[in-house]
C-alpha cells in the first residue's frame, strides 16, 4: 500500500501541536486512519536493489509473506539486521557456524581415535587441550572450507 506524505499544517493535528515542534517532521497517512511521524532527516529516501530471476524473486516474495511483510519491509528488515550483526564482530551464517561446530567435533575425534588406535591412553588434559585446540581453530578451518565451494557467480 503506498504511503503518502501528509502536509501537517492542513491536517487535524496542527492545532494540537506546535506548528515549531514540528516543522522539521514529516507526517505520513496510513491505511486513511494511522499518523506515521517521521523527522525529516530521517526520511527513507535511497533505494537498494537487486537483479533477480523470477524463481528468485517468487522465493523471496513468499518468505516475506510467511512473515507478513512485504517484500520491501522483509528486505529492509533482513539487510539491516545483517549490517547490524556485523558491527564489531564477524558476522557468521547458521550454516558457517553448523560447519564450524562439525570441524571441531571432527578434530577432537580423530585426534582421540588416533591416540587411542596406538594404545595410549587419553587423559583428561590432553583431551582439554585437544577441544581448546579445535575450539581455536574452529571458525578459520571452516571459512577455508566454504572458500573451496564455488559459489554459482555469487560473490
Amino acid at each position: 500500500m503506498p504511503v503518502r506524505p501528509v502536509n501537517f499544517r492542513r491536517s487535524p493535528l496542527t492545532s494540537l501541536f506546535s506548528p515549531l515542534r514540528f516543522e522539521r517532521m514529516v507526517f505520513f497517512k496510513l491505511r486513511s486512519q494511522e499518523v506515521l511521524v517521521m523527522p525529516v532527516d530521517q526520511l527513507r529516501n535511497r533505494t537498494v536493489g537487486s537483479k533477480m530471476t523470477e524463481s528468485e524473486y517468487e522465493q523471496l516474495v513468499a518468505v516475506a509473506g510467511r512473515d507478513g511483510l512485504t517484500l520491501g519491509e522483509w528486505c529492509r528488515e533482513v539487510l539491516l539486521a545483517r549490517a547490524n550483526a556485523t558491527v564489531g564482530e564477524n558476522y557468521r551464517t547458521p550454516e558457517q557456524t553448523l560447519l564450524a561446530e562439525v570441524m571441531a567435533l571432527r578434530a577432537i575425534l580423530l585426534n582421540a581415535l588416533f591416540k587411542l588406535a596406538q594404545g595410549a591412553v587419553l587423559t583428561t588434559e590432553e583431551l582439554d587441550r585437544l577441544i581448546e585446540r579445535a575450539d581455536g581453530e574452529r571458525f578459520e578451518r571452516a571459512q577455508e572450507r566454504f572458500a573451496e565451494v564455488p559459489t554459482g557467480g555469487r560473490s
